[in-house]
């Protein structure tokens, strides 16, 4: 019983009669060449040399590491939060959660400068030339967000990578077509679909040239 108490990996086998190691057979060593021995390879029973039997075989290093990974096993069915997976995961989701946040700031600053007929672009789209005196309206919207207290925008505008901006000319104009096959469906399933006809009302407007426009 003193065994058992001193070495805690350690288990009697009724089966085979002998002493074993539950910790080098549960992680046994991921190679092959380990010359595992008694304990492992083959129960311990010649008991007049367990104390040395056991001593040595506490001391080899296939037998320390099966014992860390039973221990960061044991922890991580303890605490599953603190799991390098769950906390890789747990890292992903809130980036993705972040990115949501921040893709919304930009989509409604788009549809903010649509509502109010704003023009979105101006003499240049570089959302880091701060000394461009007319970055645009949607530029200028987004800077305005962020110094009125919107962290996220902020955070975004200051640390975000320069090929991932999310501001750029081509991203707006991705945006207002989503927007617009989004409102096309809205508009298209309030038909009732066994009505054979409907008609569309849209306004015009003139250019510098007195020209008249209609946005498709």
């Amino acid at each position: 019983m003193s065994w058992l108490e001193e070495y805690k990996w350690l288990v009697y086998s009724p089966s085979k009669d002998g002493g074993l190691c539950r910790v080098c057979l549960l992680f046994p060593p991921s190679s092959n060449t380990a010359n595992t021995g008694a304990l492992v390879s083959f129960t311990m029973t010649k008991f007049n040399k367990a104390n040395e039997i056991l001593k040595e075989h506490s001391k080899t290093k296939y037998h320390n590491d099966a014992l860390l990974q039973a221990e960061n096993f044991i922890k991580m069915m303890r605490f599953p939060e603190k799991a390098i997976a769950s906390v890789i995961e747990s890292s992903r989701v809130a980036q993705i959660e972040y990115n949501r946040k921040v893709l919304r700031r930009i989509v409604s600053s788009v549809i903010f400068c649509g509502k109010q007929n704003i023009a979105l672009r101006g003499h240049t789209e570089s959302s880091t030339d701060k000394n461009c005196k007319n970055r645009g309206n949607f530029l200028a919207l987004l800077d305005f967000r962020a110094e009125a207290g919107d962290e996220i925008i902020a955070k975004h505008l200051r640390e975000c990578a320069r090929n991932a901006t999310y501001t750029s000319a081509t991203i707006q104009n991705n945006i207002i077509e989503i927007t617009m096959e989004y409102l096309r469906n809205q508009i298209i399933s309030e038909i009732p679909e066994h009505a054979p006809f409907f008609t569309i009302l849209a306004d015009e407007t003139t250019d510098v040239s007195n020209t008249e426009q209609l946005c498709r």
